[in-house]
């Protein structure tokens, strides 16, 4: 029972980082290839992303946020999970 609860608050926090990175995309009118690129991933990767099927190592989540010039900070794409 406790992976069912581990494994929701894993989807809210995913649903949480991709609407971050595509608010940023969005508000500043960026194509994922160019940003892709800018941040050193594949456009696929970036995607997987977005959908919420891959989470970025450390070094790309911090790429992000410095390409984001913080809009979307690294913290975003780790969970807050209280241990019990």
């Amino acid at each position: 029972m406790a992976n069912i609860k581990l494994d929701e608050i894993f989807a809210i926090c995913d649903q949480a980082k991709m609407e971050h990175l595509a608010t940023y995309l969005n508000k500043h009118r960026l194509a994922q290839r160019s940003f892709a690129e800018r941040v050193g991933c594949s456009p696929s990767f970036l995607s997987d992303l977005l959908a919420g099927r891959r989470v970025p190592g450390l070094s790309l989540a911090v790429r992000m946020e410095r390409a984001t010039g913080g809009e979307v900070k690294a913290v975003h794409w780790v969970p807050d999970v209280e241990a019990p």
